[in-house]
């Protein structure tokens, strides 16, 4: 734990909750050297200072609205 109370690492399901992205894009992110991570046992533990810092630097999408749909209008 660190001094604040926040754990240093945390397991993937608590990554999960806290960050909404997949368990399977999860273990691409390790796969690829995205994320930092221990093994402790059988528990992958993955560093939230680090990870945190990671989904920060990321580039949120443009959101944009749909078209609307076109109403057609007879003619008359």
């Amino acid at each position: 734990m660190s001094q604040d109370g926040a754990p240093n690492f945390v397991s993937i399901p608590n990554w999960v909750r806290r960050t909404g992205i997949s368990r399977s894009k999860t273990y691409e992110l390790l796969a690829a050297g995205e994320l930092s991570a221990r093994k402790v046992g059988r528990r992958t533990l993955i560093d939230l200072k680090a990870g945190l810092v990671w989904l920060d630097k990321q580039h949120a999408p443009k959101i944009s609205m749909p078209f609307a749909k076109r109403r057609r209008t007879e003619v008359v």
